[in-house]
């Protein structure tokens, strides 16, 4: 509690001097554009900078410091509380619930810091300041070195469960592969996973949830797989950061990076929910069961080597996950097949709106609006 309270000073003077280079970087921009449209377009710059922040109040709960930007349209101490602690310790615990892999409740080297911005503005001239470049779409991030996640007011649960994934991996990591090495599919696939959670009332409690299907990932990689343009199962478990990082300079890259991050939710999803009858037909549980997929020891086992790595050394390749998942190559044919089956499944399923509160219907209880049965045996094979 002591150490926490002690860094809080110097998290709140690196926000500010964010704050004050991007003034410096509005001004040095402005001052290099033509006289002709130095004032249309400097108007435009200068949106990037606003007012100081005002000084941040300070909460801790092990082992998060929060720091929420002062602002008399808001209580601090209850948004630190409903809007950051409540759902990063229900992640918490969910993680530690759902992945036995996982150190049990590990003590951070130091505490874990969590910055909310007063608005979007206000988090845009940050980033700005901090890395030279923003986007509109940008709504929150995690900077790993400081062990610190940065949002605003207008951050909503599915980004700071999202990003708050980031932060407690690397926390818990006890080997930390070179960022740009690491699969993608992992990093931002396991990420959009556990950031599709919602809070659900167990035992007179609140828990965070998560086994949902994400509609609009889903949409993301139907029309290509329509078109026989989607990344195969290799492709998928190859691409690194560095690979989306190359992509975002290629032509229509952004479009491939949505892609590559649908799938890689959709991965994550298939090694958790893939389960196939001796018929070809996929074995779905009741609602509001566990994932309790024939993948999902591997993808635990997986989960334990990219925490601790293999030999005290990070081990996070293909060859990685063959070895989590116990397949050799064969197998991992096998598995493309199955996983490109799951993509059409998932794209079928969201088509027909045969979803339930998150979870995929069996086509005997999906119904229109009359409530007669609307689906057809063929609606869930996955193998012929």
């Amino acid at each position: 509690h002591a150490q926490a309270r002690a860094l809080a000073p110097q998290i709140e003077k690196d926000v500010k001097a964010g704050v004050a280079r991007a003034r410096e970087r509005t001004d040095e921009i402005i001052a290099r554009l033509p006289k002709s449209v130095r004032d249309s377009m400097g108007k435009s710059f200068r949106k990037l900078t606003g007012p100081d922040p005002t000084g941040f109040s300070v909460h801790v709960a092990k082992p998060f410091l929060v720091l929420v930007e002062r602002d008399p349209s808001w209580d601090e101490a209850l948004v630190a509380s409903q809007t950051i602690l409540a759902p990063l310790s229900g992640l918490e615990d969910l993680l530690q619930s759902r992945y036995p892999g996982l150190p049990s409740r590990p003590a951070a080297v130091r505490p874990l810091s969590v910055v909310m911005l007063r608005s979007r503005d206000a988090y845009r001239q940050y980033v700005f300041g901090r890395l030279g470049h923003t986007t509109v779409t940008q709504l929150a991030h995690t900077e790993p070195d400081q062990r610190r996640l940065i949002v605003h007011r207008d951050t909503k649960l599915k980004t700071i469960v999202h990003e708050g994934t980031h932060l407690l991996l690397e926390a818990w990591r006890s080997v930390r592969p070179e960022h740009h090495a690491r699969p993608l599919w992992f990093e931002e696939g396991f990420a959009d996973w556990i950031g599709g959670c919602t809070w659900r009332v167990s035992n007179n409690r609140k828990q965070l949830d998560v086994a949902r299907v994400r509609p609009e990932l889903v949409t993301a990689f139907s029309g290509p797989l329509f078109q026989a343009n989607y990344l195969t199962l290799k492709q998928v478990l190859d691409a690194t950061i560095a690979t989306r990082d190359g992509w975002f300079s290629e032509t229509d890259g952004s479009r491939r990076v949505q892609l590559a991050y649908a799938q890689g939710w959709a991965l994550v999803h298939f090694l958790h929910w893939f389960d196939v009858d001796d018929a070809g037909f996929a074995k779905l549980p009741k609602p509001g069961s566990l994932p309790m997929g024939r993948h999902l020891p591997g993808f635990r086992r997986y989960l334990a080597l990219q925490m601790q790595g293999r030999d005290g050394h990070a081990w996070g390749s293909r060859v990685a996950f063959q070895a989590a998942m116990g397949l050799d190559d064969a197998g991992l044919a096998r598995m493309s097949q199955d996983y490109v089956s799951w993509l059409r499944f998932l794209s079928r399923k969201v088509a027909q709106k045969a979803v339930r509160d998150g979870q995929i219907v069996p086509w005997n209880a999906h119904t229109d609006a009359r409530g007669e049965v609307a689906g057809e045996p063929e609606d869930d094979r996955l193998r012929e």
